[in-house]
């Protein structure tokens, strides 16, 4: 069942973005089916919730002896690697959009009228400065008025509310391959995220990554303390301590 639904996932779900960085990375998207003929419709919207399939394709790589599902899970943990070192905060929102690359490598190089031009279709409704504007005059002014970074074409929910998911996978791939890059993307992400997020008694959400100084939410998620922390203390820790061989996460 799950090689069936992993082939499914691969051809419908994961996305490859085109980035200015040229990035080999992947994301999950939603999808629905439209019309009588069964036409798939991808939004190629990402989310941080689904930033556990970078985890959960490389335990089913082991599990199952699918040693070429390693380049799938790779791309997808970089991939939130990737959202989460480019915003202004260095934090991944809940909910973002980017433009999907086409089949073929060449087909994913970096062009900027493209990304302007999807900005500018993907923003809702228009104001008295957008009216006159063309296609690109409009993209550029949203990206700059929705602070928006090179490769996001819309960010619908800019909130980060403390989320697991994310140092999850970076977690179990660093225990996977154990390239130290990941304990350092780790690092890099725990700072960012301790200096928007920290109170005098603990930490908050925060209801916009791209804001300078992001106001922070009355709020924290109990799944700060019972998993985000439990990871990114994990990816520290000597393996003995928790080992993925005698203990389910």
């Amino acid at each position: 069942m799950y090689e069936i639904t992993l082939a499914l996932v691969q051809k419908h779900i994961l996305y490859r973005p085109m980035t200015p960085d040229h990035a080999d990375i992947l994301f999950s998207t939603s999808v629905r089916v439209s019309g009588s003929a069964e036409t798939i419709v991808r939004d190629y919207k990402a989310q941080h919730l689904g930033c556990f399939t970078g985890g959960m394709v490389g335990v089913g790589a082991k599990i199952f002896d699918r040693p070429a599902d390693m380049k799938t899970a790779r791309q997808l943990v970089d991939g939130c690697i990737w959202a989460y070192n480019h915003t202004q905060n260095g934090i991944m929102p809940e909910i973002f959009t980017m433009v999907h690359c086409l089949d073929g490598d060449n087909a994913c190089k970096w062009d900027e009228e493209i990304w302007l031009k999807t900005v500018a279709t993907r923003s809702a409704g228009n104001d008295e400065k957008t009216l006159s504007m063309s296609e690109l005059e409009k993209g550029r002014y949203i990206a700059e008025e929705q602070r928006l970074p090179k490769g996001f074409t819309s960010i619908p929910d800019t909130r980060y509310i403390l989320r697991p998911e994310a140092i999850e996978s970076v977690f179990i791939f660093y225990r996977m391959t154990g390239e130290k890059k990941y304990q350092d993307a780790a690092w890099q992400m725990f700072t960012a995220i301790e200096n928007v997020t920290r109170t005098e008694i603990a930490n908050a959400a925060i209801h916009d990554v791209t804001a300078p100084n992001p106001n922070k939410d009355d709020r924290m998620e109990s799944f700060w303390l019972a998993e985000t922390l439990k990871y990114f203390y994990a990816i520290f820790a000597d393996p003995s301590v928790l080992s993925l061989d005698d203990f389910v996460l």
